[in-house]
């Protein structure tokens, strides 16, 4: 039963992801392509020669493929749109589109879902791509957009019609509080203020050089225990020997506010150079089992990670592991499962711990030390 899943789902992810050129509405043991007109406007992630080769390899999992022209709405399929910016989210979009089905099928759900790529995230843009859903006919909607783009998604004609669920933002960096909009990124600053509690109040900071590693330092400035020492980590920085022997390091609580690469290798530098933190402390960007294989357990033995991913129903986690979704550690799925879930059953599923509560996902926030193994909860 497992493999006839994946077949229909490899199938179905491949023809899903061509924007606006092909759907498909998966039922109970028929699957039907439904192809509408090529738009030149908005760009397919996938090539027309892998869709086909896909098809003829998934024959045997699919009872019958017709090819349509027109658009016929299912009044009794639960309908679904993602929308995505590809030049800016793109690594995200087939984790989503993975995550997406699996609930769907996990709870055997007539479905129908497209999936829109804006390409960018400009008003222009955005505009081109809700027309395109609103001509559709979808009222349920993924916005795979960033904190940018929300002035812009906002005034949209008609978007007040539709119910949006926003993956990657959280509901106090978007000035906008509008009933049918919510809000599923993770909130940094709860993160940091339960780092703060284990702080010896002498802290140091590496933060990476991007929007999001400037708002972490931030709210470590922002907070009324002392910062010893603050140092951007550029993209471009490969010689670490200066920054980790930096005298104010020593026995000061040290927050890495840095990607999985360059905290990886941080963590190698400060023990080879001698320099000893009273607690290294990072938040959910380090929380990934790359963290085991790129660094040695001596490394990160005083490495304490903020996380806001619970566990959730066993079976779900099976069928999202068919499809290769990660949910332990990929937060953005995790958001996009409470998003569907949501959705879905208007916060009356009990899969998940996490609820929506004020139009915002409300995470639970655990610390978590690092282990030979992987990584244990604190108690």
């Amino acid at each position: 039963m497992k493999k006839y899943y994946f077949l229909i789902l490899l199938l179905f992810i491949i023809t899903g992801c061509a924007t606006k050129e092909n759907q498909i509405n998966v039922m109970a043991n028929k699957a039907i392509l439904k192809q509408t007109p090529k738009q030149k406007k908005l760009a397919p992630i996938y090539k027309r020669d892998t869709f086909q080769k896909n098809m003829i390899n998934s024959d045997e999992a699919i009872s019958e493929v017709l090819i349509e022209e027109e658009v016929i709405i299912d009044k009794d399929a639960y309908r679904i749109a993602l929308v995505f910016p590809s030049k800016i989210v793109g690594k995200y979009a087939k984790d989503v589109i993975n995550t997406t089905m699996a609930y769907m099928l996990h709870n055997n759900i007539k479905f129908q879902f497209e999936v829109f790529d804006s390409v960018r995230q400009n008003e222009f843009d955005i505009n081109r791509a809700f027309d395109e859903v609103k001509k559709a006919k979808f009222d349920n909607v993924i916005v795979l957009y960033t904190q940018d783009a929300i002035n812009d998604l906002l005034k949209v004609d008609g978007i007040e019609d539709l119910s949006l669920y926003l993956p990657l933002v959280n509901i106090n960096d978007s000035q906008f509080k509008l009933n049918n909009v919510v809000y599923g990124g993770i909130d940094y600053r709860q993160q940091i203020s339960k780092l703060l509690s284990l702080s010896n109040k002498k802290n140091a900071i590496f933060y990476a050089d991007t929007k999001l590693g400037s708002k972490l330092k931030n709210y470590i400035t922002q907070s009324k225990q002392l910062v010893k020492t603050s140092t951007k980590i550029k993209n471009s920085t490969n010689v670490f020997k200066k920054i980790v022997t930096n005298r104010a390091l020593s026995n000061s609580s040290l927050f890495l506010n840095t990607s999985i690469i360059k905290s990886s290798i941080i963590l190698s530098q400060l023990r080879a150079h001698g320099t000893v933190p009273y607690k290294i402390l990072s938040t959910q960007l380090n929380y990934t089992p790359l963290l085991v294989s790129l660094t040695q357990y001596p490394d990160r033995k005083n490495f304490v990670i903020a996380n806001s991913i619970s566990k959730t129903d066993y079976k779900l986690q099976e069928s999202l592991f068919l499809l290769d979704a990660d949910i332990a550690y990929n937060w953005v799925n995790y958001s996009t499962l409470i998003g569907m879930d949501f959705l879905y059953n208007k916060n009356k599923s009990t899969l998940f711990p996490s609820k929506i509560k004020n139009n915002q996902v409300a995470y639970d926030v655990n610390l978590y030390k690092n282990t030979r193994h992987g990584f244990k909860q604190l108690r």
